[in-house]
């Protein structure tokens, strides 16, 4: 069941100063960006952005149950090989990823996604559509937060979020419950540390974090993986668009994380000027794409994606 939680912008409101469309791209710098998952079928291609630290493994899964009608393509993330230094800019990534993509679709309609950080990188590659005067279809986020530079500043203790928190508790203790004692005891620890860090750092009594200080199960990943996982938190910590052209679709567990801006818009809201429809998907933040859940995500796209292709060919 899709729910719009936004009205679409007045005509004035809708257009906002674009972006300047970015110098293109050498190819070298394009080489292993664009991973084609899925190519046969007559529909047009669906684009995927990797999620915090560049992997694209888990969206085979996700290709194989649109259907062999559907292409799907992936954007994996610079330095995944370790021969090359990961991006810590956040508009540049979008830059390259759509010079990949245009390499397979030079003009749209485009259709663009990404899973939680790679939403924030779609959004973006919209906006430089959008400014090149392409058509782009609503922005398709996976479980994905509106940077946090247009989020309120208001840590998750103020009385702002006080509303959204009640509603959201029944939801936490059933996630906590259904996930264990150990899951929670290491989130508690890890939020925790990260409190204790920030008030060191501060102080000027604590090194940089490294990526496990920061991303639950990152001490599991090789020392150039962890290297991304890092430059794509820089990335996501100094971007802030504005306001945009754009629609989004935003696919959504019900329960809402406890340390983020409880709003169930994302804070996309805010950024969306054509407009935000809501997607209601199984699991959790970190498991919607294993096999149990992302039959979920795949039976919303479709629809969503149905619904973009039906009003775009008027």
């Amino acid at each position: 069941m899709a729910q719009s939680l936004a009205p679409a912008a007045s005509p004035a409101a809708a257009h906002p100063p674009l972006p300047t469309p970015a110098p293109a791209a050498p190819p070298d710098r394009l080489a292993g960006l664009l991973v084609p998952l899925q190519t046969g079928g007559a529909r047009p291609p669906f684009f995927c952005v990797h999620d915090l630290g560049g992997s694209v493994g888990r969206f085979q899964r996700l290709a194989a149950l649109l259907g062999p009608d559907q292409p799907f393509y992936a954007l994996r993330g610079r330095g995944r090989e370790g021969r090359t230094p990961p991006d810590d800019d956040l508009p540049r990534m979008a830059a390259d990823y759509l010079a990949a993509v245009r390499q397979v679709r030079p003009h749209g309609p485009y259709y663009l996604g990404g899973y939680c950080l790679g939403g924030m990188i779609a959004f973006e590659m919209g906006r430089l559509l959008r400014a090149a005067g392409e058509v782009v279809a609503p922005i398709m986020i996976f479980e994905g937060y509106a940077p946090p530079s247009t989020m309120p500043p208001y840590p998750f203790w103020h009385p702002y979020h006080w509303p959204a928190m009640l509603r959201n508790l029944p939801g936490w203790v059933a996630d906590h419950v259904s996930l264990g004692p150990r899951y929670t005891w290491d989130r508690f620890r890890m939020v925790t540390l990260q409190l204790a860090r920030q008030r060191l750092q501060r102080l000027g009594l604590a090194r940089p974090p490294a990526a496990p200080d920061l991303v639950r199960g990152a001490e599991r990943l090789p020392d150039h993986h962890q290297l991304i996982v890092l430059a794509h938190l820089r990335a996501v910590r100094v971007y802030k668009p504005p306001p945009s052209d754009l629609a989004v679709t935003l696919f959504a567990i019900r329960r809402q994380s406890m340390l983020r801006d409880p709003d169930h818009r994302r804070g996309w809201h805010r950024l969306a000027l054509r407009g935000l429809t809501l997607r209601r998907i199984a699991g959790s933040h970190h498991n919607a794409l294993e096999d149990q859940h992302v039959p979920s995500l795949a039976a919303a796209l479709r629809l969503a994606l149905d619904d973009a292709q039906a009003s775009l060919s008027y």
